[in-house]
């Protein structure tokens, strides 16, 4: 009996301990046994700042062997990763039009803060640095080029000196793809027509021209699976022994709906977890969870607070003065205090029809479409009493502002549309006003100094706001703008939007105006560091909300220390550092800053097969070197971040050169004679060599 007792325990014990294992199991990251081809669009760009090396990396440490990215031309001839057309506001703390800059100026612009502080400092990639990444990971970019020129495609081919197939540039005509041929012979396209099938679908010769001149693949929009001629034209491309791609999903029940009509591969945002989604049937929550895109304090300027985009001026190229937004303190615009306190807050002018403010919301597309049709805005306004007699637009979805605005403050203080006006502002007072877009039941709830005051009913998709997947520059939606002078003078303490449709429980719960705004609602854990894990081996599975770490197989003691960024205003039960098992997972809670969310975060720790110094990640540093040959001056460039030491030796194998770096820099090549040179880059990871001409 004693013995029975002891395996019962026995095997108790077992399978909590297999029940752990397999939570803790690594999901897949090899998918070249599946038949379905998951790319990338943007990179990682559901998690991470969009086309960033880090968006690429992490999508390649995943085992995704394809990614779409944007490039765009500098000043200087260069191709740099970025997507809007061609405003800076977005994705950076620049200003203006990136084909007016070099990559060095730039390369001096943040393009991570306006996902969160915890990506501060990420820099605008060129293109060399992305093919690097790929050659490092046996992975493919696939370029949708906003300004297209094969030299300086084969520019940054060569100065990267990766294999040719790294690229696969967006080709829309025979005559590009022949002229393309020509000066880049290996390497593949795909073709790409604004989403759009074939103009003859039942022309055979021009898909085989198309592979003859190395196509790899036709892409197309998702909703072209409608269309009559989508049986040919998957067909047709089978035929020849291409593939068929669409972009961008990320709904799985929709693309299992395109993969069991003939699609090989399609663009995701969470391209990890649709890869996985048809490999192996992992049920996600779709990547797009309730939270705040967006949070505006109006410390100072137009930039965001926690999270966002800088607010853009719709006329951002040549703005009157007067049509500029200015900042003050209460007292100092002869308005009252908020509560106790004397904030600033953004005077807003009286825009007429060329004016406004853009709200870049950084949607994403959640089922069909570039229009969103879910989401919440939250502002907390001053009206003052000049206003009142006047219809005052408060949100506006023609983002170049030619017809009449969404949604009023009427003449009599009521908010609405049509006929559908409800409540009363108060004049000369500070106002709370919130309002939820559900284009699903055709709706607009509508909340004043926390209370509901009414629906207005909506039809069709005007009051749908463009996401951050549609062409071009203007990706969301203007504030206080109307086409016909219908705005007045007002000012703005607070501003935020989220991509759901915030409960009215929520919405009445955040209350009245208060001078510290809107509090966020977001709940996610970043920038984990597990002490004495090796290097470049995390990996967050964000759906599942799961930090996998490896670290050496002789690694001494059963815990470790992990050390976390909460997001911007969330709070962790265990703090930021707190001790972690190594064999068992350890699980806490993250508090949103509104409280309305709580997220339960998970870490795993596997041992690596190998001991400590033979690290499984691949760190070994990667170069570019440019202009090569040179006269005088080479850039360097690396995809592996750390510091290292730079050597430059003889064709004779004798060092000449050497200096210590932490990353990109300039050589001087000024002092050596004409001739043949092998530049080396020596990091903790290993060694990196090039041949360079100095002529």
């Amino acid at each position: 009996m004693h013995k029975l007792y002891i395996a019962v325990i026995y095997f108790f014990l077992l399978s909590i301990y297999n029940q752990c294992q397999a939570q803790c199991a690594l999901p897949r990251i090899d998918f070249s046994s599946c038949s379905y081809t998951p790319v990338g669009h943007r990179a990682y760009s559901a998690v991470y700042p969009e086309n960033t090396l880090l968006a690429i990396e992490e999508l390649f440490k995943r085992g995704i062997k394809y990614t779409e990215v944007d490039v765009m031309l500098t000043s200087d001839g260069r191709y740099v990763l970025f997507h809007d057309e061609h405003s800076l506001h977005r994705t950076t703390n620049g200003h203006g039009e990136l084909p007016d800059f070099s990559v060095l100026q730039l390369q001096q612009l943040d393009a991570g803060s306006w996902r969160g502080p915890h990506f501060a400092g990420i820099k605008i990639p060129t293109l060399e640095q992305a093919l690097l990444l790929a050659e490092k990971y046996d992975a493919h970019l696939y370029l949708d080029c906003k300004d297209y020129s094969a030299t300086a495609l084969r520019a940054a081919l060569i100065n990267s000196g990766v294999s040719p197939n790294r690229m696969l540039p967006s080709i829309n005509s025979i005559a590009n793809a022949t002229a393309f041929r020509q000066l880049l012979p290996n390497t593949p396209w795909v073709w790409y027509s604004k989403g759009l099938l074939p103009d003859n679908v039942s022309d055979q010769s021009f898909y085989e021209q198309c592979v003859n001149l190395g196509c790899y693949a036709f892409e197309v929009g998702f909703n072209s699976v409608r269309d009559s001629g989508w049986s040919e034209f998957v067909s047709n491309v089978h035929r020849v022994n291409a593939k068929v791609w669409v972009f961008t999903i990320n709904n799985d029940s929709i693309l299992r709906h395109l993969v069991n009509n003939g699609i090989d591969g399609s663009e995701s945002d969470r391209t990890w977890e649709t890869g996985r989604a048809i490999c192996d049937n992992f049920i996600g929550n779709n990547g797009f969870d309730s939270s705040t895109t967006g949070n505006w304090m109006f410390m100072s300027d137009l930039n965001a607070t926690g999270v966002g985009s800088q607010l853009r001026p719709l006329n951002y190229t040549n703005p009157p003065l007067n049509q500029l937004p200015t900042f003050g303190r209460c007292t100092s615009f002869g308005i009252p205090k908020i509560g106790a306190d004397d904030k600033v807050v953004m005077k807003v002018p009286k825009f007429d029809s060329a004016n406004g403010l853009m709200v870049l919301n950084n949607f994403r597309v959640e089922d069909y479409g570039i229009l969103d049709q879910s989401f919440t805005v939250l502002m907390d306004v001053y009206i003052p009493l000049a206003a009142r007699g006047d219809f005052v637009s408060l949100y506006q979805t023609n983002t170049t502002n030619v017809n009449d605005a969404d949604l009023f403050i009427d003449p009599n203080g009521a908010i609405g549309i049509g006929s559908g006006y409800h409540g009363q502002v108060i004049y000369n007072a500070w106002n709370r006003i919130v309002f939820t877009i559900n284009g699903y039941e055709n709706k607009i709830e509508k909340y004043l100094n926390g209370i509901y005051i009414g629906s207005s009913v909506t039809s069709g998709s005007r009051w749908a706001a463009w996401n951050s997947s549609r062409s071009g520059e203007d990706l969301g939606f203007l504030i206080f703008s109307d086409n016909d002078g219908e705005t007045a003078e007002l000012y703005c303490s607070a501003l935020q939007i989220r991509n759901y449709v915030l409960d009215s429980a929520s919405i009445i719960k955040l209350g009245t105006v208060n001078s510290i705004g809107f509090a966020v609602n977001n709940a996610d854990c970043w920038n984990a560091k597990l002490t004495g894990a090796i290097a470049d081996s995390s990996i967050l599975d964000y759906e599942t909300q799961t930090w996998h770490f490896l670290v050496p197989a002789d690694i001494q003691g059963d815990s470790a220390t992990l050390e976390i960024t909460p997001s911007w205003g969330a709070t962790s039960k265990k703090g930021n550092t707190f001790k972690v098992s190594i064999n068992n997972p350890t699980e806490w809670n993250i508090i949103s800053q509104d409280s309305l969310t709580v997220k339960r975060w998970k870490v795993c720790v596997r041992k690596s097969s190998k001991p400590a110094g033979l690290s499984e990640a691949n760190t070994k540093p990667i170069l570019a070197i440019y202009p090569n040959p040179s006269t005088r001056f080479v850039n360097i460039e690396t995809a592996h971040v750390g510091k290292g030491q730079l050597s430059i030796y003889s064709i004779q194998g004798i060092k000449i050169f050497e200096q210590n770096i932490t990353g990109n820099t300039t050589l001087d090549l000024g002092e050596l004679a004409t001739g043949i040179y092998l530049i080396q880059i020596e990091t903790a990871g290993g060694k990196a060599q090039q041949k360079i001409i100095k002529y």
